[in-house]
């Protein structure tokens, strides 16, 4: 399905949208999992003090301990990712309500000549599509066994396929600091968790295939 028939078949079931919608923001949930991230933290904190201890002590550490600390810290770096995401979208669509506002006239109709139209916020800039992406997502995470925390992910198809970006790729988003390809390769591994996760989904990469890492 491309693009035309995801605007017509939204525009002609508008819920079918808002469940979409309503289904990302709740994946995306600020709130949810605000006292265990605190507990996260707290123990991230204890481990890198008694690695740090056990260092400045001449003592090695455990092979266990070192392994906890990427684990704490990965689980910690996908949260954030997601607030990052979530607040993202949370100004986008603020806009958009704005715009449609404009257009509407106080009894809910539409208005004959609006002064403002409904602003797409994508350059017509070239950037690197979603297929592409994917398969720069698979090879970072062949390479990586099957696994790997987004940051590494990111860090890893930049040194590997930067060469192949396009133009587009390196706008900076409206946080002023993120690459479009950056935030294009979060969307498209977060499509490939959501579609992962589906009930009869059969994978056809690796068996230790995991993108939400």
């Amino acid at each position: 399905m491309n693009h035309s028939d995801d605007i017509e078949r939204f525009a002609n079931d508008p819920e079918r949208l808002v469940a979409l919608c309503r289904d990302v923001f709740n994946r995306l949930d600020l709130n949810a999992g605000n006292g265990e991230k605190r507990a996260m933290e707290a123990q991230l904190r204890e481990i890198s003090r008694s690695i740090s201890n056990l260092d400045k002590m001449r003592v090695p550490v455990p092979d266990t301990l070192r392994a906890e600390k990427t684990r704490l810290a990965a689980a910690l770096g996908t949260m954030s990712d997601n607030n990052r995401a979530l607040a993202d979208l949370v100004r986008a669509f603020e806009e958009i309500l704005e715009d449609v506002k404009a257009q509407i006239e106080p009894d809910g109709t539409p208005k004959r000549n609006p002064s403002v139209k409904i602003r797409r916020k994508r350059s017509a800039t070239p950037k690197t599509d979603k297929n592409t992406l994917r398969e720069f997502i698979l090879t970072s995470l062949k390479q990586m066994g099957g696994k790997g925390h987004v940051s590494l992910i990111l860090d890893d198809i930049e040194t590997r396929f930067k060469h192949r970006f396009v133009p587009g790729d390196f706008e900076i988003r409206q946080d002023g600091r993120t690459p479009a390809w950056k935030n294009n390769v979060q969307w498209e591994r977060f499509r490939m968790v959501d579609h992962a996760g589906q009930p009869g989904h059969r994978r056809q990469t690796h068996d230790s295939f995991h993108p939400c890492y």
